[in-house]
């Protein structure tokens, strides 16, 4: 009992302690090794005949490695004493301040904070539980490769998350339904370590900043008095942290981006819009607007030209030449125009689309850069673009300043695309497209076609004592997109949306294919002409549709909608 009680009076704090002392030993024992790691290859060089170009990119190296572990050390300290003192510490850096100093309809939530503070302790066994009896082994089942797979460390640390402001809408929303933008900073000192195949790797002192936008919809006047809850971050959030054991190798330039690239996207995918979470709350409630919201509009970009770009290579004449791309990002969507080489001024004159859910609290990311085939390429300044101002001018057409560079601008012209039932604006829209398109040879969009994939009955059985795993593929043009895996059912339920840009409905067709995961045996098809809908309802078809190339009564539920 004595030697039990010890246990439990052993609080984190102390362990921290104990494992900082330690991780103090093991520091004095690795510079004792690199020392004499350094001797022998001096030696070794001797022996060899070894070429000093080799040295010489050893050295380079490690001098990168020094600074950038130095910087992004400074970086860390500053996060996280900004976010255990935010009146003191982020008062020192402008750009740290949080949402409320500068918009004054964000307001503070220090009481928050304080709740949160308080239950981290607590909060952070939970996640700990969590992500060693279920997470870990979910990773396992899902592939063989991942049957090692272990948490081996998972300590949250002392700093929690804040919520450096809150703005709740009371404009332009509906009595059924509240909208919040919450501005989330995580600087932490956590630690999680990972072990796979006898190997270990870990992530520690990650750092995270975003704003999250949580519909609550629709309210309803039973406990907890909203039907659903949707929670996505309207903007890619910055997110940075620090690679232990094994996966330190991999922080070297190049390595080092791919890595957070890999996140940030898998991220993304999950809920940066039009990704999002939703959770349904109450029973009995449809809670389809949430899972299935209809967007605000279609935003097209034309990244026209570039000038007084500065010089990223410079030559042995002491003139200056880059080449140049720009990549724009829009929530998860990314695009890039082609690279112009050997020049300050390029034109691109590219055109994308993409659909905007939310026009207000989102923005555009702009970045140009200078390709070097030979390293990492060179940032030529950024800016960003709030989208709400051209979703009411309807149409902006600017020089704008590159920011973090002496001199550069770019020459943007956006467009917003509004979105109608009526088949008549739809028809103008088609003509209008055609036109443009073929003046300027891009095939641009004319409407957005939104695919709810609901649920299918009835299926066949790819084996006769067994039942399929069914997923759907659904392709319009040159896109196609795929459903989740409903495991071992004949009538599965996917409730998923999926939306695309059409050129022509008069001559589109969406084409869905059931398939059988185990197998990809093909359980059943179905082709959809477009034009179809020109003569419906609100351009809309919501029902059961038969399958083909399957059993006589395989039907999927499936809503086509024009907008």
């Amino acid at each position: 009992m004595a030697s039990e009680n010890k246990m439990e009076n052993v609080t984190p704090a102390k362990k921290r302690q104990a494992v900082k002392e330690e991780t103090l030993l093991i520091a004095v024992i690795k510079r004792y090794f690199k020392y004499a790691s350094a001797a022998l290859g001096v030696w070794g060089v001797g022996y060899f005949n070894v070429s000093p170009a080799w040295i010489l990119l050893g050295l380079v190296l490690v001098v990168w490695k020094e600074k950038h572990n130095k910087l992004q050390q400074k970086k860390i300290e500053i996060s996280q004493e900004a976010a255990k003192n935010e009146k003191e510490a982020i008062l020192a850096r402008v750009e740290d301040l949080p949402s409320w100093v500068f918009f004054p309809d964000v307001e503070r939530a220090e009481w928050v904070n304080k709740i949160i503070y308080q239950m981290w302790p607590f909060i952070g066994e939970y996640v700990q539980t969590l992500l060693m009896t279920q997470v870990q082994k979910t990773v396992q089942d899902s592939t063989s490769l991942m049957g090692s797979f272990k948490f081996v460390n998972i300590d949250l640390g002392d700093i929690p998350p804040r919520i450096g402001g809150v703005k709740v809408y009371t404009e332009k929303v509906k009595r059924d339904e509240i909208y919040m933008d919450l501005d989330i900073i995580y600087s932490s000192d956590c630690e999680i370590e990972v072990k796979l195949k006898g190997v270990s790797a870990g992530i520690k002192d990650l750092q995270l900043h975003g704003t999250v936008r949580v519909i609550l919809k629709p309210l309803i006047n039973q406990a907890p008095f909203f039907g659903g809850i949707s929670v996505f971050f309207l903007n890619n959030p910055n997110i940075d942290f620090n690679l232990t054991n094994l996966a330190n190798a991999l922080d070297l330039p190049g390595l080092s981006d791919m890595v957070h690239t890999i996140i940030q996207e898998n991220i993304a995918s999950i809920m940066v819009l039009p990704n999002r979470i939703v959770v349904e709350m109450a029973k009995g409630v449809k809670i389809s607007k949430l899972k299935f919201p209809s967007p605000d509009g279609v935003l097209r970009i034309h990244c026209l030209e570039a000038k007084e770009l500065v010089k990223a290579d410079i030559g042995l004449m002491g003139k200056g030449k880059s080449d140049p791309y720009t990549v724009i990002r829009v929530g998860a969507m990314k695009f890039k125009t082609p690279v112009i080489n050997n020049t300050i001024e390029p034109e691109w004159n590219s055109v994308f689309e993409t659909i905007i859910d939310q026009r207000d609290g989102q923005f555009m990311d702009v970045e140009v850069r200078d390709e070097d085939t030979g390293g990492k390429d060179d940032k030529l300044g950024t800016l960003s673009v709030e989208l709400s101002p051209v979703a009411d001018k309807g149409l902006v057409d600017n020089w704008l300043p590159l920011e973090n560079v002496k001199s550069g601008k770019l020459h943007l012209r956006l467009q917003w695309l509004y979105l109608s039932k009526d088949p008549l604006l739809l028809n103008k829209s088609i003509l209008a497209n055609n036109k443009e398109g073929a003046a300027s040879k891009n095939d641009l969009s004319s409407c957005i076609l939104m695919v709810n994939l609901d649920s299918a009955r009835e299926l066949p059985r790819s084996k006769k004592m067994s039942e399929p795993s069914p997923y759907v593929t659904i392709n319009v043009g040159q896109k196609t997109e795929t459903s989740n895996v409903v495991n071992d059912s004949t009538d599965p339920r996917w409730e998923q949306g999926f939306r695309f840009l059409v050129h022509d409905p008069n001559f589109q067709v969406v084409d869905l294919k059931v398939k059988d995961k185990k197998t990809e045996m093909v359980l059943g098809e179905l082709s959809f002409p477009l034009k179809n809908l020109l003569a419906a309802p609100n351009l809309e078809d919501d029902r059961f549709f038969q399958l083909k190339k399957s059993e006589s009564n395989s039907e999927i539920s499936v809503r086509f909608a024009l907008r």
